[in-house]
């Protein structure tokens, strides 16, 4: 598969979800929907340098998630994270995300940023946040903020 649009794997993540859950309906149901089994974070976006557009949405996801998940679970609650990828032998590459497509001829990609405070405009980030891993092995985290940003890799 070259490329990978949200549809029929989305549903498939959330269903697997939902029986999960279901699974741990009974005797012990109120430890399934204990908050410490499940983590709260934020997925933003921006697109271009000079940041002409952010979104911003918060998240509920079971522990271990992986921010490849996440980018399922998001484009499933909002359009605008609607995404595109590339599945290599390095993980799943990111090329589209928001109809914006990456722009190899002028050194143009989506770049993932990791930080403890959500990400400022007015403040941007440095490639010291970027993330050490993809996509793949980022494992979101409780009070964790993600910013994909759409620019250019001059750093």
């Amino acid at each position: 598969m070259s490329k990978y649009t949200i549809g029929l794997f989305g549903r498939w993540f959330y269903m697997s979800l939902l029986l999960t859950q279901l699974a741990n309906f009974g005797p012990h149901a109120e430890a399934s929907l204990d908050t410490d089994q499940h983590v709260s974070y934020t997925y933003s976006i921006w697109v271009g340098s000079n940041i002409s557009e952010e979104f911003m949405l918060p998240l509920r996801s079971p522990e271990n998630t992986t921010f490849y998940q996440a980018m399922i679970q998001a484009a499933t609650m909002d359009s605008r994270y609607h995404f595109e990828s590339k599945n290599t032998n390095w993980g799943h590459y990111i090329s589209k995300i928001a109809g914006v497509e990456e722009n190899i001829e002028n050194n143009i990609y989506w770049l993932i940023y990791s930080m403890e405070e959500l990400p400022d405009p007015n403040n941007k980030p440095g490639k010291d946040l970027m993330s050490p891993v993809g996509v793949d092995l980022l494992i979101v985290k409780n009070g964790g903020h993600y910013l994909f940003w759409y620019r250019d890799l001059d750093l």
